[in-house]
């Protein structure tokens, strides 16, 4: 014999943790927008977990952040639901040059 229970199993998909940002380059101090590109899967996202690369961390769905000192960060976003999470993690992805400030004197004159 054989048993038949329909809706026996349910399948539940994680999300899939993505983001983009409004930059990935520029000279300190640089302001990074950041973007939430995640999808939910089968559960809306209750969470987004931030890690600039830095040290900072943000629980924001799209933070902003302020690079002050120059290097080339790795990002990451963990995106959460009620079903689990997913993250990912972009390798060397902002560079922040450092600023460049110069002054002259005279600033006017003649020439020879």
């Amino acid at each position: 014999g054989s048993i038949t229970k329909a809706n026996h199993i349910t399948v539940r998909q994680l999300p899939v943790a993505d983001f983009s940002s409004n930059t990935t380059t520029g000279a300190a101090p640089l302001t990074i927008l950041f973007s939430d590109e995640s999808t939910s899967g089968s559960e809306a996202l209750t969470g987004w977990q931030w890690d600039f690369g830095d040290g900072t961390t943000s629980g924001l769905q799209n933070p902003s952040k302020v690079y002050a000192a120059p290097g080339i960060y790795t990002v990451s976003l963990t995106a959460s639901s009620s079903v689990g999470g997913d993250t990912e993690t972009k390798s060397a992805y902002l560079t922040v040059r450092p600023a460049v400030n110069f002054t002259a004197s005279p600033v006017n004159g003649f020439g020879s």
